[in-house]
């Protein structure tokens, strides 16, 4: 593979970056990720996150009432993200 030519602003950037990053307190990088879910019906699912409503529901044909995408598709969603 062919090395890229960097800019000299860029290779300064990283160099800058990954300094701050590698002397930062490890207490100070950590974060706080929360995700709230209840049951509302059946197999029906709302989850918060960040402030947005995420439905969850299986298929009719699976005791669902179809009100959104399978827990399936979720993940597999994620794993595209």
């Amino acid at each position: 593979m062919a090395s890229v030519p960097l800019s000299h602003e860029l290779k300064e950037y990283v160099r800058k970056t990954y300094e701050e990053f590698a002397t930062a307190d490890p207490l100070s990088t950590r974060g706080v990720i929360r995700a709230g879910t209840r049951l509302v019906e059946n197999c029906r699912s709302e989850a918060e996150l960040e402030g947005h409503t995420v439905i969850c529901d299986e298929p009719k044909d699976r005791a669902g009432g179809g009100a959104g995408p399978a827990p399936l598709y979720y993940f597999l969603a994620s794993l595209g993200f």
